[in-house]
């Protein structure tokens, strides 16, 4: 992205410029409420922007629909899986096909579920259970799981593992270091500075809307880190 400005409800973010590399994982570390929602809404296709967005050397529009970027390998993880993500009321099979329902036959979904279900330890191993009636984790599981399917080029995880406990938070980030691994580019959006030091190649400090500081993994200043992010330039 060059210069890159967004907008989505009352988070902004302002000319922002980087990239991610395929077989990388780039953290995005922050104060909750610093233009991380803007970012990933402008990635998905549900902002508008302005500026350059680049994918696999092609422009990517405004006007470009969340479902051509799902066609074109772009993978969000939402930050609220209740409400962003998941179907509540539906079972695991059919929210497992979402998203994919336009590419998958009805007797494929089944085949889809216990993929997810199986990687991921969904529990009850049940295609049929209802997912509003899951724990928090295996919700994410879901998700996370759905995601990473068909071997997605760009995946943006934001806030992967809040809400989960230990053990399923990570399960959640060692499938990102395999869909890193496999050449994925992943974009970590977190506001936990350990889940980002402990998975990111690279980190990006974001603070009032602007990237405000880059770090390699063998350069990471926790110090520095957390004084940028509090505006502390």
């Amino acid at each position: 992205m060059r210069g890159l400005s967004a907008r989505s409800g009352t988070s902004t973010l302002t000319d922002a410029t980087f990239e991610v590399r395929g077989g990388e994982i780039v953290g995005v570390a922050g104060i909750e409420g610093n233009g991380q929602t803007a970012l990933s809404d402008a990635l998905a296709g549900i902002a508008a922007f302005t500026g350059e967005l680049i994918f696999a050397g092609t422009p990517l529009r405004a006007s470009d629909t969340p479902v051509s970027r799902l066609s074109r390998g772009i993978r969000v993880i939402p930050q609220d899986r209740r409400h962003e993500a998941l179907v509540l009321d539906w079972n695991v099979r059919d929210n497992v096909a979402l998203g994919r329902q336009r590419t998958l036959t009805l007797a494929k979904f089944g085949d889809a579920a216990r993929e997810v279900i199986e990687r991921f330890d969904v529990r009850p191993p049940n295609p049929d259970a209802i997912v509003g009636e899951l724990s928090g984790g295996n919700q994410q599981k879901i998700v996370v799981g759905r995601t990473l399917a068909s071997s997605p080029k760009l995946i943006v995880a934001y806030q992967p593992t809040r809400g989960i406990d230990i053990g399923a938070a990570a399960l959640v980030q060692s499938r990102l270091i395999e869909a890193r691994n496999a050449g994925a580019g992943v974009l970590l959006i977190s506001f936990e500075l350990d889940e980002i030091f402990a998975t990111a190649d690279r980190v990006l400090v974001i603070a009032n809307g602007k990237f405000v500081g880059s770090f390699d993994r063998a350069g990471i200043d926790r110090g520095r880190i957390g004084a940028l992010m509090a505006g502390n330039a």
